[in-house]
């Protein structure tokens, strides 16, 4: 049984990209060539999951309104998630509900309309998650999917999955008897850190000792390391898939993850890609797949020393340091890339634009604020 995973894909066009982004380049006809490198890949054997980052609705749109088409993806996106046979959609992240419950649900109507199974989805009768269960090859697996960020645009009735550990746990321990393979996916960590906290990688562990075989995250938009414990393969971060983040490289270097399930035991290999400056997915080859293959041991040898930390107090200091002085350098090079795009912005949003960054920037300082108490 073959299963391949991406990570994050945004069909919409992003704050800093408005007006050439990848709903823009999509709506020109450009959609295909996006994915023509890649399709081959994801058209193979098995089934494939991702993280779908935007809705696919223009319920409400403003087209004069930058917050109403920031992040909006349209209907006409789903032809590109059949086109890459995308049939395990993950929607428990915290850009889902942007455009509120009525864009919500019809992405999720669209999705089970053509086909998807929509990880996520918050549970009933005891569910924190609504498991989505299938078979395939003779293999019957369960998935669940969980969100740990902050929903800045809805706090209450959230329709998806929400993370916290001892639900999570209660989840996979009452899947495990119904399936042979257990799947977690969390939307979680850091944005830009290419390594996780050790609390990640306890909570990560924990839900291997619980009965999942097979832990896969994002929401980092980089990609971070794999480990193996238990036999299980915990992949903490694959990075953007799709997303017009087009001013750093390391946001623009992604995996296709291929997990085989024999014998009751997880086997993986990882296909290498990175976007263009033209939101093109291009496979690395050559030396280019051999450094690619240096900066993935690189990455997992991250894991490997923060689970280590023997003082997590004084662990967790040093990682929000660090990512302190991350957050200043991505704020630098954004900046940066707003400038040189300049003439490429539609006009009316460039005094929108500034004031939606200071407010998100505000709404960062005080999220971090609130978590430290």
């Amino acid at each position: 049984m073959k299963i391949n995973f991406v990570g994050d894909i945004s069909l919409a066009d992003s704050l800093n990209c408005q007006g050439y982004g990848v709903r823009t380049l999509m709506r020109r006809g450009h959609g295909d060539r996006l994915f023509d490198e890649v399709a081959p890949v994801l058209n193979g054997e098995g089934i494939s999951y991702c993280n779908l980052e935007t809705v696919l609705s223009t319920q409400g749109e403003d087209p004069n309104d930058l917050g109403s088409v920031d992040m909006r993806g349209e209907p006409a996106g789903i032809a590109v998630l059949n086109r890459l046979k995308l049939k395990l959609v993950n929607i428990a992240n915290n850009h889902t509900m942007q455009h509120g419950a009525a864009c919500f649900h019809e992405t999720v109507e669209l999705l089970k309309r053509n086909g998807a199974e929509v990880v996520g989805l918050k549970g009933s009768d005891g569910w924190r998650c609504e498991p989505v269960v299938f078979t395939s090859e003779g293999v019957r697996c369960g998935i669940l999917g969980y969100s740990f960020q902050h929903d800045r645009f809805h706090t209450v009735d959230l329709p998806y999955a929400c993370g916290d550990d001892a639900a999570i746990i209660g989840d996979i321990e009452r899947l495990k008897g119904e399936v042979e393979l257990v799947i977690v996916t969390c939307h979680w960590g850091y944005e830009f850190m290419d390594h996780p906290t050790a609390d990640q990688i306890a909570a990560a562990r924990s839900w291997v000792d619980a009965g999942a075989k097979l832990v896969v995250g994002h929401h980092p938009h980089v990609l971070q390391g794999m480990e193996r414990y238990r036999g299980a393969l915990i992949a903490y971060s694959l990075g953007n898939f799709m997303f017009d983040m087009l001013w750093c490289e390391e946001y623009r270097k992604t995996a296709i993850l291929q997990v085989e399930y024999r014998d009751g035991a997880i086997h993986y290999s990882t296909v290498p890609a990175m976007l263009d400056m033209k939101n093109r997915l291009r496979l690395l080859q050559g030396e280019k797949a051999r450094e690619f293959d240096e900066l993935l041991s690189g990455l997992n040898d991250k894991v490997a020393r923060e689970a280590l930390l023997s003082d997590q107090r004084q662990g967790i200091k040093a990682y929000e340091v660090e990512y302190q002085g991350l957050i200043n350098r991505c704020r630098v090079n954004s900046y940066w890339y707003f400038l040189k795009k300049f003439a490429c912005y539609r006009k009316r949003f460039l005094l929108q634009q500034v004031k939606k960054t200071v407010q998100s920037h505000l709404e960062d300082f005080l999220g971090i604020f609130a978590a430290r108490g």
